[in-house]
């Protein structure tokens, strides 16, 4: 018998919805609680596609490069830049500027020079609670921006309790803010860029980037409002986090310093 695809709220009927009911059924409850509140109708637009965003590059062809937009990892700083210094016109969210997007499966067709930055995950996870769950709710008073799993997120929820939540989220359900980096890098398991960078190292590695190509200084745009990511995790809590993102981990060399907050004994040659 067909499946049956009239409930799938993005209108495709190539999703497998299967995956989607748990979250559906988490939003419906938190809809239904909520349904005679006057702020429910004053709720900003939010991006429902972020779930099902393909992992993709933004190409600038004036300066014949294309780069990867991973979020919390100066995504914001780079954008900014290169618009800048392209003398592209936007307003409001850079973000929402008219960026010419490629998908990750077609970027190896031309003859740019492929980029992306990479960032510690455990850090890229505190960034993403201290902005979207301490910040943007707890004190701006914002409607959530991870409403879509229903009571999953709350602007009082602890940082251990964040991770917990994120760590059951798979990588084919999660936000793209604290989605797994590779998913954005690699297909099919081959990596798709020329060039995998650090934040931390940033201006260290942009100007790597500047030496052979046409870029501009980098500002830095949407600072962290967060200490020491490594004061904020337990060795416990540690291990929750490196285990769901073990691969990124691995592939992009941060095994040392996740394991001296775990405290496991590894030795792990050539590795940051």
């Amino acid at each position: 018998m067909a499946t049956s695809h009239r409930h799938c709220w993005t209108g495709c009927s190539n999703l497998p919805c299967l995956l989607w009911r748990p979250i559906a059924r988490g939003l419906e409850s938190s809809r239904q609680r909520h349904k005679h509140s006057a702020s429910v109708t004053r709720q900003p637009r939010i991006r429902y596609s972020y779930l099902f965003e393909y992992p993709k590059a933004i190409e600038v062809p004036e300066l014949g490069i294309a780069f990867i937009p991973t979020p919390k990892v100066a995504n914001r700083s780079m954008k900014v830049a290169i618009a800048r210094h392209v003398g592209m016109q936007w307003q409001g969210d850079i973000h929402q500027a008219s960026w010419q997007f490629t998908p990750l499966a077609l970027l190896r067709h031309n003859d740019y020079f492929r980029f992306g930055f990479v960032r510690n995950p455990l850090d890229r996870l505190l960034s993403c609670y201290a902005q979207k769950i301490v910040y943007y709710q707890r004190q701006l008073g914002m409607p959530s921006l991870l409403w879509r799993y229903g009571n999953m997120f709350d602007k009082d929820m602890s940082f251990a309790e964040f991770v917990t939540a994120v760590a059951r989220i798979p990588d084919r359900l999660s936000d793209i803010h604290f989605r797994s980096q590779h998913t954005f890098f690699y297909h099919r398991g081959q990596l798709m860029v020329d060039f995998v960078g650090h934040f931390e190292q940033l201006q260290d590695d942009w100007h790597k980037l500047q030496a052979g190509h046409e870029l501009p200084d980098l500002p830095h745009e949407n600072r962290s409002r967060h200490a020491d990511y490594r004061d904020a995790y337990t060795p416990e809590l540690a291990r929750l986090a490196a285990q769901r993102y073990a691969k990124d981990i691995e592939l992009f060399g941060y095994a040392d310093a996740v394991d001296a907050l775990t405290g496991k004994q590894g030795n792990h040659p050539g590795r940051a």
